[in-house]
């Protein structure tokens, strides 16, 4: 009976160690990878339903991608091939004459590369005008209007002697036009 015992006990011992080296050797490593095909999988199922929100949203994007396109080519047609800064002198002194502003002083500037952007250049006017302060609100806002794009920056307003109860102001500005930069 004893040796049945140790026999028992012998074949339990081989069972627990096969078992242990299974264990370490073979269930361990796959577990890992599994693991490791699982978080990929994850990884991959969240990029797929990402993919299909994007598809369901094409159709919008287009459309959003469309009018960004067709308001580009609008503000680009806005701009010309040279300064025209002779059109740009009789724009802005009729501007100033139909906005009942005197004294205006225009001062172009050398064309200079546009830092934002290398595909336009950069064609600054220093503008000195006088007149009462709606006078230039008004004269500002009419320079936007411009057919050209022109953006008035800098602004600097000084107070001036009230003569007949109105009072004047002296504006100084930069109105920055924009050229495109030849290829």
């Amino acid at each position: 009976m004893k040796r049945e015992w140790w026999l028992y006990l012998g074949i339990g011992a081989a069972v627990v160690a096969v078992l242990v080296l299974y264990l370490l050797f073979a269930y361990l490593p796959l577990s890992r990878r599994l693991a490791e095909h699982r978080r990929l999988l994850t990884g991959q199922e969240q990029a797929w339903k990402q993919a299909q929100e994007m598809v369901a949203r094409f159709p919008e994007l287009s459309a959003e991608v469309e009018t960004a396109r067709l308001q580009f080519e609008k503000l680009d047609r806005r701009l010309p091939a040279q300064p025209r800064i002779p059109e740009l002198l009789k724009d802005v002194t009729r501007i100033a004459a139909e906005c009942n502003l005197s004294n205006l002083q225009f001062t172009p500037q050398p064309l200079a590369p546009n830092p934002e952007d290398a595909r336009y250049s950069v064609q600054a006017v220093r503008l000195t005008i006088s007149g009462n302060y709606h006078d230039i609100g008004r004269f500002v806002s009419r320079l936007a209007e411009l057919q050209r794009l022109a953006v008035a920056r800098e602004l600097q307003l000084t107070g001036r002697d009230q003569t007949g109860g109105t009072g004047s102001v002296s504006a100084e500005m930069t109105l920055v036009t924009y050229v495109r930069s030849q290829p």
